[in-house]
């Protein structure tokens, strides 16, 4: 889920650095040229898109990152675990006082 959310952010920028770089050299000026332009930012930003996808991937993957946040973890509270951690507080506060 995170990976799509930032492939969102990977999208806009890839097509705002392409608009910006094809109207800097004049595109979208006419109809026609509005067009053709959009067909080659479209196909443009298509194939970038998947490069800039592939080095996502690939740097998350090389920080170990397999799809879910492992801090977001549910635990089942068992009896052996509240159990636990009261002996844990309990030393804890026997250590403090």
């Amino acid at each position: 889920m995170e990976m799509m959310f930032r492939f969102l952010f990977v999208l806009e920028d890839e097509l705002v650095l392409i608009n910006k770089s094809m109207r800097s050299r004049c595109g979208f000026l006419g109809v026609l040229a509005t067009i053709q332009d959009t067909g080659r930012l479209s196909a443009v930003l298509f194939i970038n898109t998947l490069n800039r996808y592939k080095e996502v991937k690939d740097a998350l993957y090389t920080r170990c990152y397999v799809g879910k946040t492992p801090n977001f973890r549910k635990y089942d509270l068992s009896f052996k675990r509240l159990t636990v951690i009261l002996l844990y507080l309990l030393v804890l506060a026997v250590f403090v006082y």
